[in-house]
């Protein structure tokens, strides 16, 4: 059969979601970034290519309105359904196609990519069942909540657990919660009854595996996250304003330097640059990101290292950095929301709440640190942009070794 786009195929993505939630109480309401979950979804479904419909399955009449307001269908299904499964199950009895994809109505940060890399990849499969995993650390590992997958050279789901699976294991893997089915694999499903393994576990695939059914892995490296927690939302956010980045404004005496102020014979001041820190800029560069310098004080050394980095938007020599971060957003012409402001002392304060997301350094005064949306485990001088871009890169799914 042909991929998406040239396929006559039909395909439906149904968006599970109940109302009410053990953990999190009426959590598909609940605002990311000023936007409730369940919208969040649906846009992400909304965009995904070679898919003709968006349907929200859901036992609440909140979440059908906010779901057919973000544009999808939705349809009030059985409140006594245990899983997502048994309410595309329903769906599925008044809305024909030939693949369902089952994506979760708490899945915020899901690449839509990922989705039609999932479906091209079971149109062409002979499996019926296909779900995505993506890597994940050991401490996130210890988290039962989070799904562990055990996968075959083959790509295939061995099994799945709560608990840390396999023994001893370099590559953990963390299932997603997002299925792909053919019809003929959700029809095989439907006559199947709940096994004991399913029930200690509490994970319906589990009865899947039992009776047979081969499930397809695909494995992503993008980072995602499954909002079941207070601390799921509060990631989610942060991952969320994060990606909205494109250009970073840094403090100099402090952020690039360990801010000490060293004089040459003739009174010139000298500064210590990390070249870690320099390498990482280049390669943020790369990638499209763009880089502003807001100092108090200006000198050659500071003008000389800018213009290795290729940084020419700068303020220098002022202590108004009020006027000059407006002044450096104009240049940009970007948003608050799209710069990153990284600082250490007590001027770097204003900025900081000016800008979509702060970063303080690990020597920062507490004051900076108790403002800033995130503190860098590294003090300044040391490579703190070269953390930065580590965290950027394990929420892009991006790999220095790639």
């Amino acid at each position: 059969m042909d991929e998406i786009g040239n396929k006559k195929s039909k395909c439906i993505i149904v968006i599970p979601s109940r109302l009410n939630s053990s953990r999190l109480p009426e959590k598909a309401l609940i605002k990311i970034d000023g936007k409730p979950l369940i919208q969040r979804v649906v846009e992400i479904a909304r965009g995904v290519g070679g898919i003709d419909q968006v349907i929200v399955a859901t036992d609440s009449n909140k979440i059908a309105s906010l779901g057919e307001m973000s544009g999808a269908e939705s349809i009030i299904t059985n409140s006594n359904h245990q899983n997502g499964t048994e309410r595309l199950l329903e769906v599925m009895k008044s809305r024909e196609a030939d693949y369902y994809i089952n994506l979760q109505g708490d899945e915020p940060l899901i690449d839509k990519k990922e989705i039609e890399e999932a479906l091209n990849t079971l149109i062409k499969s002979d499996t019926e069942i296909l779900t995505i995993c993506r890597p994940i650390s050991l401490e996130d590992a210890k988290d039962p909540s989070k799904v562990k997958a055990i996968i075959s050279e083959q790509n295939k789901a061995i099994y799945f657990s709560r608990a840390i699976v396999p023994y001893n294991q370099e590559k953990l893997f963390e299932h997603s919660g997002v299925y792909l089915f053919k019809k003929e694999g959700l029809r095989k499903i439907e006559k199947l009854k709940s096994t004991a393994l399913e029930r200690s576990e509490k994970l319906e695939q589990l009865r899947w595996l039992e009776a047979g059914i081969s499930i397809e892995i695909l494995i992503a490296n993008k980072k995602s996250i499954s909002i079941d927690t207070p601390e799921d939302l509060i990631e989610a956010e942060r991952i969320i304003k994060i990606r909205k980045i494109k250009s970073f404004i840094l403090d100099v005496d402090g952020v690039l330097t360990d801010g000490k102020l060293s004089y040459g014979k003739n009174g010139e001041l000298i500064k210590v640059f990390s070249s870690q820190d320099g390498s990482a800029i280049k390669r943020l560069q790369n990638q499209g990101y763009t880089f502003a310098l807001l100092s108090g004080r200006d000198s050659e050394a500071l003008r000389a290292r800018a213009k290795d980095l290729g940084i020419k938007n700068m303020v220098l020599g002022t202590q108004n950095k009020s006027i000059g971060i407006q002044s450096i957003q104009e240049n940009l012409n970007l948003q608050g929301a799209e710069i990153a402001y990284i600082g250490d002392d007590i001027e770097d304060i204003l900025p900081m709440n000016i800008c979509g997301w702060s970063f303080a350094v690990a020597n920062a005064r507490e004051e900076v640190k108790s403002i800033a949306k995130e503190t860098l485990r590294r003090k300044g001088g040391e490579g703190v942009i070269a953390e930065v871009e580590s965290i950027l890169n394990s929420i892009n799914g991006i790999s220095l070794g790639s």
